[in-house]
């Protein structure tokens, strides 16, 4: 098993979740770009096609403009050659625009799914799958 350039499985974890952290609980977008290989990847799935770190890196900042008190709970992360899945929630109170809806205060939760693929020790592409019909509830109730 290669562990994408990591020497072994609970490297290649500690490095899914430490990506995920930086941008989800952290904002910290300069340690994106250096986690990130230099052709990353992202695949929002229900969107049409891959989009690059500077969309990925604006949509994490339209979340969090619109997100107050954004919780980040990671329920599990599976490793399996250089890529990690993992399972999440992510939760707040929904209040600015997002994804076209004004805010309207409402607090949830919604769960989703992450796949991670690493390359040289950096962050070659990532996968998400969200619960949409969740993310409605929370943004129109």
């Amino acid at each position: 098993m290669a562990y994408g350039g990591f020497g072994d499985m609970e490297s290649l974890r500690r490095a899914a979740q430490v990506w995920l952290l930086c941008g989800w609980r952290d904002r910290d977008f300069e340690r994106l770009r250096a986690i990130a290989a230099p052709d990353f990847r992202y695949d929002l799935v229900g969107r049409d096609g891959e989009v690059g770190l500077d969309w990925y890196l604006g949509f994490l900042r339209t979340v969090h403009e619109a997100v107050t008190g954004l919780t980040l709970e990671i329920r599990d992360v599976i490793v399996d050659g250089d890529d990690a899945a993992l399972y999440l929630s992510v939760g707040g109170r929904h209040t600015g625009k997002l994804f076209g809806v004004a805010a309207r205060g409402r607090s949830g939760s919604i769960d989703a799914m992450l796949r991670i693929e690493f390359r040289a020790r950096r962050v070659a592409r990532q996968s998400t799958i969200v619960d949409f019909a969740a993310l409605q509830g929370v943004l129109v109730g």
